[in-house]
């Protein structure tokens, strides 16, 4: 069985490295994920051949590994509830004059497990290496709007990311309060709606079709508009699922 070298993250900043022995490179990644370890390089253990060949092979492997990552993160969406609450305390920190990588390690202590955490990891090594914060948001568009990034860059610009971070914090309050009262205006109506559409139902399956007898019994000629309003009541009452 072939041995592996590799090289993975434990947690935020913890970097292991070892061997393993696995049936193939997918093999090999399967049973680091099953203990945690998130692989940034695995390569075959071999006395000779080309290094040059073998870390692309690595590097283009660790860039899948991210792109599946990253794809399954779009698809499990996060709520906008958690971005609120990653700016709150953001701003908080930098409020309190905390740097922004040790700010952004206290908030991956915070959070619970999920795809926020692993969010929040992958922002932190992107600024541990010296990448901007707004170009690490940029990787999550789904999550991240233009917006959000834009503001953050401008705050980068001008050394002022607590009263960038606040600008954001207070439109996202802004655009809640706006959906919750948007949603709740919207409850009225379709009540009204379902509650109209039931009572349409109703008369037209119970009610008319027992006052079709009774003109009949009078034996009158009947309005035309009437006569389309029987039609349709005996349409409903033939196609009615349940007995009148």
């Amino acid at each position: 069985m072939p041995i592996y070298e590799y090289k993975a993250k434990k947690g935020v900043d913890e970097l292991v490295e070892g061997i393993l022995s696995a049936e193939s490179q997918e093999d090999a990644v399967n049973k680091l994920s099953q203990k945690g370890f998130f692989p940034i390089e695995i390569k075959e253990k071999e006395d000779s051949g080309d290094k040059r060949t073998k870390k692309i092979l690595s590097q283009l492997l660790s860039k899948i590994l991210f792109k599946l990552n990253l794809r399954q993160l779009v698809l499990n969406r996060v709520g906008s509830r958690q971005i609120l609450v990653f700016t709150q305390k953001l701003a908080t920190l930098m409020r309190a004059k905390i740097e922004l990588l040790p700010a952004l390690r206290i908030l991956y202590e915070q959070t619970d497990e999920g795809d926020f955490k692993r969010i929040i990891q992958r922002l932190y090594n992107q600024v541990k290496k010296g990448i901007p914060l707004s170009r690490s948001l940029e990787e999550f568009p789904h999550i991240f709007s233009p917006l959000y990034t834009n503001a953050i860059k401008a705050g980068e610009a001008s050394g002022s990311m607590d009263e960038a971070l606040g600008n954001i914090l207070d439109f996202i309050k802004r655009k809640e309060a706006l959906k919750n009262k948007v949603s709740g205006a919207l409850i009225y109506p379709s009540i009204l709606l379902v509650v109209g559409f039931l009572s349409i139902i109703f008369v037209l399956v119970f009610v008319i079709p027992k006052l079709k007898g009774l003109f009949m019994d009078v034996n009158v000629n009947l309005h035309i508009f009437t006569k389309a309003i029987l039609s349709v009541s005996a349409f409903t009452v033939n196609n009615w699922p349940y007995e009148a």
